[in-house]
């Protein structure tokens, strides 16, 4: 088995400054005028946009899923706070979008905006440890506090840079790290596919309408939007799996010992 090579900090501080230049140069991104009108607004199953607020159940479970898999299996990896925070994110991102989609207005879409991101804030712990086998403790903290900074400062001002920055940053560091550090290819596939499906749910967004009138009122591209991002959050538990039942011992070499509770 390969083992997870030492990691060269470069490459992160420098993803992360082109991203800031990036964020500065670009200037303030405004939410859309009309954000919180969706293409498909008709009642389903007894709830006003019911199709949007429904589609957000496969999240809850996924990260229900996480959880249990995680009290259950008894490992020596040490990034399990990250997995904490990122379970914890996924139901709370299922809670927080189907709320928001009851009454979409511009409060009841932070609820769906944080768990969001806290969900980039555990992946980062979680992928950091693995990867360069270091307490993800100060990363962590450190994503946290960006998680809630990005969606104050959407709130307070319009501006939705941060927001969207610890996204794209979480988006490209992710597999920068399963590269450097040579992960096993199970693990990397597994979050790669998670990317992918995350970007294909941001293109039905923006393709809401379009969508809809496609499939003839059946589904809209926002609903989409849910059903591809739980994909995305499976493929996540998939590669957390892998993680906590094949961790990494201080010298770099895969444990083969594997426990269950």
């Amino acid at each position: 088995m390969s083992a997870i090579q030492s990691m060269n900090p470069a490459p992160s501080w420098a993803l992360f400054t082109l991203i800031v230049l990036v964020l500065l140069a670009t200037g303030h991104i405004d939410q859309l005028a009309h954000y919180h009108d969706f293409a498909d607004q008709t009642h389903w199953l007894g709830l006003p946009n019911g199709k949007d607020v429904w589609s957000n159940l496969g999240l809850m479970l996924v990260g229900a899923w996480a959880g249990y898999d995680l009290k259950r299996t008894r490992t020596p990896f040490t990034g399990r706070i990250s997995v904490y925070v990122l379970a914890s994110a996924i139901v709370l991102t299922g809670l927080g979008s189907s709320y928001y989609h009851l009454q979409p207005n511009d409060f009841s879409l932070i609820w769906d905006r944080l768990p969001i991101s806290l969900i980039c804030a555990g992946l980062l712990g979680m992928v950091y440890q693995y990867t360069h086998q270091r307490s993800e403790n100060g990363l962590l903290s450190a994503a946290i506090a960006c998680a809630l900074l990005g969606v104050w400062h959407w709130h307070v001002s319009g501006d939705l840079r941060l927001y969207l920055g610890m996204q794209v940053f979480t988006i490209l560091a992710l597999p920068l790290w399963l590269w450097q550090a040579r992960a096993p290819r199970a693990i990397t596939m597994a979050l790669l596919w998670a990317i992918g499906f995350y970007i294909v749910s941001k293109v039905t967004e923006a393709l809401d309408m379009q969508i809809l009138t496609a499939t003839a009122h059946l589904i809209s591209g926002h609903t989409l939007k849910h059903l591809f991002a739980t994909m995305a959050m499976a493929c996540v538990v998939v590669a957390m799996r892998a993680m906590l039942l094949k961790p990494v011992s201080a010298n770099g070499v895969r444990c083969l010992n594997r426990k269950f509770g």
